[in-house]
């Protein structure tokens, strides 16, 4: 999963399931991008709410350095 954030020094990567972002009324579409055939968008309207939310369902696979 690393090389998923080749380029990206100190960013860290997340799981977030579609549920989730689902139940606060969020639109999540696949988006594949050549490196990574499992990538998705997740598109709404991002209140202080649904960030709290989002963020509180996240699961860590990579934590920033």
């Amino acid at each position: 999963m690393e090389d998923v954030l080749a380029g990206y020094k100190g960013f860290g990567l997340v799981s977030l399931p579609v549920g989730s972002a689902r139940e606060q009324n969020q639109i999540v579409i696949r988006k594949p991008l050549s490196d990574n055939p499992a990538h998705g968008e997740v598109i709404g309207r991002k209140t202080r709410g649904v960030t709290r939310a989002l963020k509180q369902s996240a699961i860590w696979i990579v934590k920033p350095d």
